[in-house]
């Protein structure tokens, strides 16, 4: 899921100013294969550990205070389009961690901050990321 311009940006129960996008990826965290002794190829397979990480790129104009420690957890929600497009606005939120806050350097883009945290499920069953359409 890939995010261009959210509005009203929390993180941590603060808003998050000048956010350009936020990326939700998933990976397997562990893989399990399975195979038969008729031949050399996987019948199976399954993904019973994954992770949910997030990207948040935003860009930083002037004095900012102290970003986001590695280790913190809180709420994500935000508001926008999943198609980045003019579709329906949504209302996304996930319990996080944060894995990171660099601020990176660019002459062409100047000052920006790369925030890298992990979505946590409430049960580790239920899905760490929640999707609700916001009305107009």
């Amino acid at each position: 899921m890939l995010i261009i311009h959210p509005t009203d940006v929390t993180l941590l129960g603060a808003p998050l100013p000048g956010v350009e996008s936020i990326a939700v990826s998933r990976e397997a965290a562990r893989f399990v294969f399975e195979r038969t002794d008729a031949g050399p190829h996987t019948v199976f397979a399954d993904a019973p550990e994954q992770a949910v990480e997030i990207t948040i790129l935003r860009a930083i104009e002037g004095p900012q205070p102290a970003g986001p420690i590695p280790g913190q957890q809180g709420a994500l929600v935000f508001i926008g389009a999943l198609s980045g497009a003019d579709g329906p606005a949504r209302r996304v939120s996930a319990a996080v961690v944060v894995r990171s806050a660099r601020i990176e350097l660019s002459r062409r883009k100047g000052a920006s901050q790369r925030i890298e945290l992990t979505a946590l499920s409430a049960d580790g069953a239920a899905d760490p990321i929640t999707v609700q359409e916001v009305n107009p």
